[in-house]
This record gives structure tokens, C-alpha cells and sequence, in this order.
């Protein structure tokens, strides 16, 4: 029920403005302590659990995406990814 729904890659602004977005589309909380993104870019969550319907954002710079996105109705993971989203 976890599902990868948003990637915003080759961004104008640059690629610190790159981030991913998780959705929980199911019924019931899911667990991500230890999920993790490695390939492409590198990732890994610590004790964070979605409940239905949450969504969560990874970002590149965590300073570019508030400055650009703002915080409201966002929840933002701690820390941010290494490497880069392809732009092609």
C-alpha cells in the first residue's frame, strides 16, 4: 500500500530542489523505520510510520524545498537523500 507518488526531478531552481513523495494508500498505518531508497539516490527512515492516507516527502536540500514548498500540509522526513534523480 505504499506507493511512490511523486517525483520531482530536473526541477527549475536545480537539484537541490529534487524531492520524492510516499503515499500510504491503504487501510491501516504502515511502517518505514529502516525502509530505504538505494539506487539512485540513497535514503533510509528512521521509526516514522504513515497512517492512512498520510503522505511523506524526501527532499534533496530540506532549506531549498522550504524555501520553495513552504511546510503547510507537508510532512517532511528527517534529514535528506544523496546522489541525484536522473533528469531524462
Amino acid at each position: 500500500n505504499l506507493r511512490l507518488s511523486e517525483i520531482m526531478y530536473n526541477p527549475i531552481g536545480g537539484d537541490a530542489l529534487e524531492y520524492v513523495e510516499l503515499v500510504n494508500a491503504g487501510d491501516s498505518a504502515v511502517k518505514l523505520r529502516d525502509a530505504q531508497f538505494d539506487r539512485g539516490i540513497t535514503y533510509r527512515f528512521g521509526n516514522v510510520t504513515l497512517a492512512a492516507g498520510e503522505r511523506i516527502v524526501v527532499a534533496k536540500n530540506r532549506d531549498s524545498f522550504l524555501s520553495r514548498y513552504g511546510t503547510e500540509g507537508i510532512r517532511l522526513s528527517a534529514g535528506v537523500f544523496e546522489g541525484r534523480l536522473k533528469n531524462g
